[in-house]
């Protein structure tokens, strides 16, 4: 059984990184073929299906797609990938493009540590705690949507460091859930995975591009 389980982790993290690839991919064509405006526009388009597919999941069992297929998840990360460059090549402008793939290497480094921590040790009353995460990230929506018009440095900060917070902690959630489902089933699909594999793509793509807004306002301000 532990050596199922191993497998089945080191499925999930090959997965993921695959899924990262894809973003990255969907970032140089980005870069090469779409103006920065309908990836702006893009962008806002996969905001809103995020904010709409989080509001349903809270009314689905277990608060998951069973249905999502990986190679759906392949999609949508190339797309996301492809949607986000205008916002990294402003951090690249703002901040410098060393501290950005230094930020990139160090969210690697956390969601590895992260990951670990969680595979390894019983920290399964962290499931329990999904209603106040769930409140927490409708909080950081409401805020973020709120400073849109304030306008507020300070704000934006707070907003970025909760956030760089609670996508951790939703690191060490998602891959203690999947622990938690590797004790009572097998994982015979591949596509088993993808819920699992789109969650921590972005549970990291929000601790990265919170920690790059965070240090953008506190260059700024």
């Amino acid at each position: 059984m532990r050596n199922a389980n191993t497998s089945s982790f080191s499925e999930l993290f090959k997965y993921v990184g695959i899924s990262l690839i894809f973003s990255l991919l969907g970032f140089v064509f980005g870069q090469m073929f779409i103006p920065p405006n309908i990836a702006r526009m893009g962008s806002m388009f996969l905001s809103l299906f995020f904010l709409v597919s989080f509001i349903a999941s809270l009314f689905m069992k277990n608060g998951r797609f069973s249905n999502l297929k990986m190679k759906s998840v392949y999609i949508f990360t190339f797309i996301h990938g492809l949607c986000i460059y205008p916002i990294i090549n402003y951090y690249t402008y703002s901040l410098g493009i060393a501290t950005v793939i230094g930020t990139f290497i160090g969210t690697i480094s956390v969601f590895i540590g992260l990951s670990i921590y969680a595979k390894n040790k019983d920290v399964s009353k962290i499931l329990s705690f999904r209603p106040i995460f769930t409140f927490v990230l409708l909080g950081i929506i409401i805020a973020s949507f709120s400073n849109i018009f304030l306008q507020s440095e300070a704000m934006n900060i707070g907003i970025s460091a909760i956030a760089i917070i609670l996508f951790s902690l939703y690191i060490v959630y998602t891959v203690t859930k999947f622990k938690h489902v590797l004790s009572y089933r097998s994982l015979n699909s591949v596509d088993d995975y993808a819920p699992f594999v789109l969650n921590l793509y972005t549970d990291f793509m929000n601790l990265f591009l919170n920690l790059l807004s965070f240090m953008d306002s506190v260059k700024r301000n």
